[in-house]
């Protein structure tokens, strides 16, 4: 019975943590210091999306750097876990990359264009190459900076 309690207990604390979007699991890698001015995850309405990162009239690649955009909601516990992680790769990669943050619930036809089931989502955009990836759910970082290798080679 005791075993039972544990399991429901902890069933619960886990969704409790996701729901207020906790961090169960610290990002405990060290933030690297930058001198960039870009250090900044950016937040973009669709108006700026269509304007500096692609056109989705014409499918243009607009940004001139390498761009990860994360699709994400503020009610989303996963999104939550991964934002910070986010912030660290920006700030590690500075003017050589940059992070877009878009908001689905309030840019839901830049969601439709990319058919956005899940979240979060990030969209690697490599404008030199016209490439682009799509990773749903959360990542680690590991998995963020090897996609930024093996896409920017950065």
């Amino acid at each position: 019975m005791k075993k039972i309690l544990l399991i429901i207990g902890g069933l619960f604390l886990l969704l409790f943590c996701g729901l207020l979007g906790i961090a169960i699991i610290p990002d405990d890698e060290p933030q690297t210091e930058t001198t960039s001015s870009n250090s900044k995850v950016i937040l973009v309405n669709e108006k700026e999306f269509n304007q500096k990162i692609i056109n989705t009239q014409n499918d243009e690649i607009l940004c001139n750097n390498p761009s990860i955009v994360d699709f994400n909601a503020t009610w989303c516990g996963p999104c939550k876990m991964l934002s910070p992680i986010l912030e660290n790769v920006q700030t590690k990669y500075g003017d050589k990359l940059q992070i877009y943050s878009v908001d689905v619930d309030q840019c839901n036809n830049i969601a439709l264009y990319y058919k956005i089931e899940s979240i979060p989502s990030l969209l690697y955009i490599n404008p030199k190459t016209k490439q682009t990836k799509m990773m749903v759910g959360l990542v680690s970082r590991d998995e963020i900076e090897n996609t930024i290798k093996n896409m920017f080679n950065l």
